[in-house]
């Protein structure tokens, strides 16, 4: 067998396994009912919207529903497989009461959970696949690693997230772009916007067109970022007071995630958490800012200023999730892979140690009766002071670790010749130097005996 083809069924075929028994619940209900709305209603925005109104008036704070918050895109790269799924003759909505990110209140299942979380998975999976093979054409061995990365698997077959999506766009985007087929460059790039957080790259794209090719290459990319962008046009003369308005919560939301700053969430005043959030969203864009200047000045090759600029947009800012590093993973295997497998690993600590059934294994578990017995007892466990403490110490000392480990590692993509201070190293570097004196003053002295001899 080709080895393409081997990767391939390696990489969709360990994810199958895993694809309809696991789900991050929240997420995938989200995606559920966007599909469902656009299917039905057409306008993906319109609850969205309602629900953040109805939070504003309740609360009387700025704050935002987490629901559907993205570009257009997503539901349409996800709708054939959902038609798919309802031609199927499957419940268009097979996770019913669905009320909080992080508790399970009245959640139950369909019984076409298990085909829907499979079907629904699919685009992520055939873009893990399409990822490990572009990544074959630089290195098998990146290949292999990104096919068989725990944090790939978690994060697409697992809880069924899309940001892969994103790792697929900005790594065809630069390799267009090393082709000089900026249009197809500009396209690629502009669908990535589909996250929002793509836009931390634009500086290394921008550099690296104009050293490429000048104005030129500006005019070849403009065009096929708007054609990228026609979708989102279009719901956005829809109803542009909605569509904004949905959109405006990733420059409102509250911080927290695997930093510090998930102290954040231990803090029970909603309006400090809005203001000091507003005060480290600003920090991370300075941050994110110097950054890019730094790469531009330093001349950084453009898969290390990416990858430099995108950590320091989205893991020095105010919310870091877990799925954020799997957009540059790809590039990252290829410029840097220890530093890649490095970072995976606290990621992966950080979703354990913060996951509920809810973030994990719902599906799987929610026919066993004895979940079901012990569902109660562990809300109570969740709820005794000295488990918050506990948990939420382990996750200010995973976030404190990551933190200090992403400066390291944005510091060596700028400054590839030279590492950061390392204890050990200076230790052996002295007693090298003290064992090459010892050797010379020896050398030294047996000359001596000779001129006297």
């Amino acid at each position: 067998m080709d080895e393409n083809l081997k990767l391939a069924f390696l990489t969709i075929g360990i994810r199958v396994l895993f694809a309809p028994f696991f789900a991050h619940i929240w997420d995938i209900n989200t995606l559920q009912v966007s599909l469902h709305t656009f299917t039905s209603a057409g306008n993906i925005y319109e609850e969205i919207y309602r629900r953040t109104l109805w939070l504003q008036e309740v609360t009387g704070l700025k704050v935002f529903y987490e629901g559907y918050a993205y570009l257009p895109h997503v539901v349409l790269i996800y709708l054939p497989f959902y038609v798919l799924y309802l031609l199927l003759g499957g419940d268009p909505l097979p996770i019913k009461n669905v009320y909080d990110p992080a508790h399970l209140v009245k959640l139950w299942f369909s019984p076409d959970i298990y085909v829907f979380l499979l079907i629904i998975k699919l685009p992520s999976i055939i873009t893990d696949a399409l990822i490990a093979l572009l990544l074959s054409k630089r290195s098998m061995i990146c290949a292999y690693l990104y096919a068989l990365s725990p944090y790939s698997i978690l994060i697409t077959a697992i809880w069924g997230m899309f940001d892969n999506m994103v790792a697929l766009l900005l790594l065809l985007t630069v390799m267009l772009l090393e082709k000089g087929e900026y249009v197809k460059a500009g396209v690629a790039y502009s669908i990535s916007l589909m996250k929002f957080y793509a836009i931390y790259a634009i500086v290394p794209i921008l550099v690296f067109l104009w050293r490429r090719g000048g104005w030129r290459a500006f005019a070849l990319f403009a065009p096929g970022l708007i054609i990228g962008q026609l979708p989102t046009l279009y719901f956005f003369l829809t109803n542009p007071e909605k569509f904004l308005t949905v959109l405006s919560f990733h420059a409102e939301r509250i911080g927290g995630g695997i930093t510090p700053v998930n102290a954040l969430w231990t803090v029970l005043n909603l309006q400090y958490q809005i203001d000091a959030s507003r005060i480290i969203g600003l920090i991370g864009l300075a941050v994110w800012t110097a950054t890019s200047i730094c790469v531009v000045k330093l001349k950084t090759p453009t898969y290390q200023a990416i990858i430099a600029t995108m950590l320091a947009g989205l893991f020095l800012g105010k919310i870091v999730n877990e799925q954020y590093l799997l957009c540059i993973y790809p590039m990252l295997l290829i410029a840097e892979s220890k530093l890649a497998r490095n970072l995976e690993k606290w990621l992966i600590a950080f979703a354990m140690a913060r996951s509920t059934p809810v973030y994990f294994a719902m599906p799987l578990l929610a026919n066993s009766p004895v979940f079901w017995t012990i569902l109660p007892g562990w809300y109570m466990l969740l709820t005794q002071e000295w488990y918050y403490f506990i948990s939420y110490v382990v996750l200010f000392a995973l976030g404190t670790v990551f933190f200090f480990r992403i400066i390291i590692g944005i510091f060596s993509l700028i400054y590839p010749g030279k590492a950061m201070w390392n204890p050990a190293k200076e230790l052996k570097s002295s007693v090298d130097r003290s064992e090459a004196k010892t050797g010379v003053s020896r050398l030294s002295r047996r000359c001596k005996r000779r001129r006297r001899c």
